[in-house]
Formats: structure tokens, C-alpha cells, sequence
């Protein structure tokens, strides 16, 4: 008994002395493996349970994971962990959504594009590109001459590097084969595309244009792109299409600081002249810099040696009814371009809602309708029209050349105006509403028909006693006698200085 007693003490130490040691667990880790003893004993699982609490493994004796990874399961189901590489582990995130936390959209890079509430990247309030140089934006390449097909579908004979999807507009000396209409926009169509020929579309992926006449005259070809253009060359890709979809995304991506721009119009080139057969709408002001300088922040180019190579003519009229309005504020300058206002209640450039226009080098008005209260110039509501350059006036017919009304202002003093055609006026100057018409040391070189002013209703025209047949035209203005204001009667109160 006394060798048995002995004999049972000695195993309960022993187990003792093994229960109280740290163990390293070999083999698959089971419920009965512990890992909390305090000596290198190896042991496996001998069936005796574990403290409360589980299984604790240091993550210290975790080993073999690999380089830059992450411990994780992308299996869909249940399995032993792996190392998970960042692109495994991205995958297993959430995307951004607006109902829950997610991972990020790749950016595109560069430094004007912020996290937009939708998950994209997009210019924000603050994300426009700072300038620190005068700078030029581009709207179309120059032109190129090139032949058109009288076929079905028409096929356009350039040596270029068009994609599908570029679009391009067609003018021509004197006629464009039926079916191409001049200063239209088309689209290069995929059928057909080679780098010396293609055909065109009046949409892209849309039909063919089919053509049914020779046409005449030389034929030249303009590219451009509104939709992801930056202005930042020449080129069909980079230009822009359009002034509008310049000045839409100067607005949006650019802040001048204390720098100015010009918008540069591609004009002739290839034998033939450029045509820009849409109107431009400019809403509001351009960020950064004085608003009310001279010269303006911005100014709209064509080719002020020969604005004819540069026509403005829309095909149809604007919701703003002009070739070039501004608003709210919006401040800039033209020249080099020929404005032709021929569309029915279309101005040649409007002033309104407090915007400020200069017309800063030599440009032309042609043509034009009799439309009431429709002029080559106009201001109105507290706007202003600055003329720092002379400029011509072409042969047609027109309600007004200036037209002021609701407090408007022109100011157009000691500059030449030529006159050409002898162009007709239901009245040359009409100054109304507490309006003001600036026109001071100028010379008219040339002659027009018509009367030459009218002031009423509160209107102002001042030559600075210039005399009644001072302003172009060949009946007399009203009120007939300069420094009196008519007190009565349909033209009460205007006016002329």
C-alpha cells in the first residue's frame, strides 16, 4: 500500500507539473488544444480541457505570412486563412455608393478634380486651375480644303487622322454639294474610315449623309471637340468645336486669377474661309480678376486684319436673340469676327442684365434684319457696350445700329466706323428708358439711309454737340432741334446732344 500511495502521489505531480507548463500545439488546433501552459513542451491534444476563455495564439507565433498581404478568406465559404493580396482584399470592399461607406474611385489623376456625393471625380467649387500666364484656348482646327463625292453616301477625300466619333463642319467659296449644309455640325462615321477618305453622319452612328449635286467652289473642312476638348492646341481632338462649348468649359475649369485669355477662332485657311453657324450665350462672369478692366480678362479672336475670314452667322437664332450676348454680369471682349444677325428678332452683340462687352479690335456687322428693337449693338438693364476700336458696317438692312433701352449704356467715342454698301436703317441710333448713348469724336467713313437718331422717353444721345447730320443716315432724327427735350406727344422726352 505504502509502494501504491507513493506511486499515485508521484503521477499527480507529474500531471501537475505538465499542466502547469506553456505548450506549442502541433497539428490541426482542435477544442482540446491549448496554448496557455508555460514551458516548450510539445504536446498534442491528450483529451483534457482547455481553461475557460478558448484558445489563445499570440498573433506573435502566427508565421509564414506572406509580404504585403492581408489574413483573409475570399472564398465565398468557409476555409483555412490566406494571405490576401491588397488587390484581393480592395475587392472584398464595398464600392462607393450614397447609402454606405466604400472604397474610393480611381481619380484619372491631376489637381482639379474632386470627390463628388455621386462617387465620381468632377470640378467642384474651389477645383478650378489657377492660371499664372496669359493663355489661349483654341475652337477648331484651321481649315483644309478637301473633295466631296456626289454619291450615296458621300465620301470625303482628307488626308487625316480622324477617329469615329470626330466632329467636323463643312463651308464652301460658293455651294456645298446638296445634302451638306454649310457651318452644320456632322460626325465621322466609323464605316468608312480610312486616313485619307470618310463619310459623315448627322449624328454619330446615324446614317449616312448621301449627296446629290457636285456642288462648286473650293471645300474645306473644320474639326473640333466640346465633349472632352481643352482648347490647349489646335488639333481635332483638343480644340473645341464651338465658342459656346468654349466659354461652357472655361467657366467651369478655369480661374484666371490675374491673367487674361483669348478664345482664338481657327479663320481661313485651305482657300476658303471659316463659318460659325451657332450663336454664343455667355451667362455669367469668368472666375478670378477684375470684372471691369480694359483690356477685358477675356477676349474672343477671329482674324482682325480680315474679319470676313471669320463669319458669325447662326442658322437659327438664340433663346438670347443674338450672334454674341452676354448676362448677369459676364464680362468680355470680341474682334476679328464678321457678325451677321440675319435671323428674325437676332441682334449682332447683346448687353444685358449688368454684363459689360468691349469691342477691342476691328470687326464687321453685315446683313442684319428690320426686326423691332433689334440692332447690330444693343444694351439694356443696366449693361454697357465699349467700343475701344472701330469696326465696319456692311451693306443689308437693319432696325437700329445702336439701340440702348431700360438704363442700358454704349459708349463708343473717338473711333473710326466705316461704312460700306450703303446699308438702310428704320432708325441708326435709338436711345430710350433712361438710356445713354456716348458717342463722341467719332468718324463715319461712308454713308447709310434712314433717320439718324431717335431719343425718348428719358433717352440720352450725346455727340458733344457734334450737329444733326453727324450720325450717318439721310433723314433727320427726332427730336429735330439738339439740346431740347419734347415734352409731349409719341417721342416725349429724349434727349439729343
Amino acid at each position: 500500500m505504502k509502494r501504491l500511495a507513493l506511486a499515485i502521489l508521484f503521477l499527480v505531480w507529474t500531471v501537475a507539473a505538465a499542466l502547469a507548463q506553456n505548450v506549442t500545439v502541433i497539428g490541426p488546433v482542435t477544442p482540446g488544444d491549448c496554448s496557455v501552459f508555460s514551458s516548450p513542451t510539445v504536446i498534442k491534444d491528450a483529451g483534457f480541457g482547455c481553461p475557460s476563455g478558448g484558445i489563445a495564439v499570440p498573433y506573435t507565433n502566427i508565421t509564414g505570412v506572406p509580404a504585403n498581404s492581408f489574413l483573409g478568406n475570399n472564398t465565398g465559404s468557409p476555409a483555412a486563412a490566406i494571405g490576401l493580396t491588397p488587390a484581393q482584399a480592395a475587392a472584398l470592399l464595398p464600392g462607393c455608393s450614397a447609402g454606405a461607406v466604400g472604397t474610393v474611385p480611381a481619380t484619372g489623376g491631376g489637381t482639379s478634380n474632386f470627390l463628388r456625393a455621386d462617387c465620381t471625380f468632377a470640378p467642384g467649387i474651389g477645383g478650378r486651375t489657377l492660371l499664372s500666364t496669359n493663355t489661349t484656348f483654341f475652337v477648331r482646327t484651321v481649315p483644309v480644303a478637301v473633295t466631296i463625292s456626289n454619291a450615296s453616301p458621300a465620301v470625303i477625300t482628307q488626308t487625316q487622322s480622324y477617329g469615329a466619333g470626330q466632329l467636323v463642319t463643312f463651308n464652301s467659296t460658293a455651294t456645298l454639294p446638296t445634302g451638306l449644309t454649310a457651318g452644320t455640325i456632322y460626325c465621322v462615321l466609323a464605316a468608312g474610315l480610312s486616313g485619307s477618305s470618310y463619310e459623315v453622319g448627322a449624328t454619330c452612328g446615324g446614317a449616312a449623309i448621301n449627296t446629290s449635286s457636285a456642288g462648286s467652289g473650293t471645300f474645306t473642312v473644320q474639326a473640333g471637340n466640346d465633349a472632352t476638348g481643352t482648347g490647349a492646341s489646335q488639333t481635332a481632338t483638343s480644340a473645341f468645336m464651338t465658342p459656346q462649348g468654349a466659354v461652357n468649359w472655361i467657366q467651369q475649369n478655369i480661374d484666371f486669377g490675374n491673367t487674361t485669355a483669348t478664345i482664338q477662332l481657327a479663320c481661313a485657311g485651305g482657300g476658303g474661309v471659316a463659318l460659325y453657324a451657332q450663336g454664343l450665350e455667355v451667362a455669367a462672369p469668368f472666375v478670378g480678376g477684375s470684372m471691369t478692366s480694359l483690356p477685358p480678362q477675356v477676349t474672343i479672336s477671329g482674324d482682325t486684319t480680315t474679319p470676313a475670314n471669320c463669319i458669325w452667322n447662326p442658322a437659327v437664332n438664340t433663346p438670347g436673340a443674338a450672334v454674341v450676348g452676354g448676362w448677369n454680369n459676364a464680362q468680355f471682349g470680341i474682334q476679328g469676327v464678321t457678325l451677321e444677325n440675319n435671323n428674325v428678332g437676332e441682334n449682332g452683340i447683346l448687353a444685358d442684365s449688368g454684363a459689360n462687352i468691349w469691342i477691342v479690335g476691328n470687326m464687321a456687322f453685315v446683313g442684319g434684319n428690320t426686326s423691332t428693337n433689334t440692332a447690330h449693338l444693343q444694351s439694356r438693364t443696366l449693361s454697357k457696350l465699349i467700343c475701344s476700336s472701330g469696326y465696319t458696317i456692311g451693306a443689308g438692312s437693319e432696325w437700329a445700329h445702336w439701340f440702348v433701352q431700360e438704363s442700358g449704356y454704349i459708349e463708343c467715342p473717338n473711333v473710326t466706323i466705316t461704312i460700306t454698301g450703303t446699308p438702310s436703317f428704320v432708325t441708326f441710333a435709338v436711345s430710350v428708358d433712361q438710356s445713354h448713348l456716348f458717342l463722341v469724336g467719332d468718324t463715319f467713313v461712308g454713308s447709310a439711309t434712314g433717320p439718324r437718331y431717335l431719343a425718348q422717353l428719358g433717352g440720352v444721345i450725346n455727340t458733344n454737340a457734334a450737329g444733326l447730320t453727324y450720325l450717318p443716315g439721310n433723314a433727320a432724327g427726332i427730336p429735330a432741334a439738339a439740346d431740347t427735350w419734347a415734352t409731349s406727344g409719341a417721342n416725349c422726352c429724349g434727349l439729343y446732344n
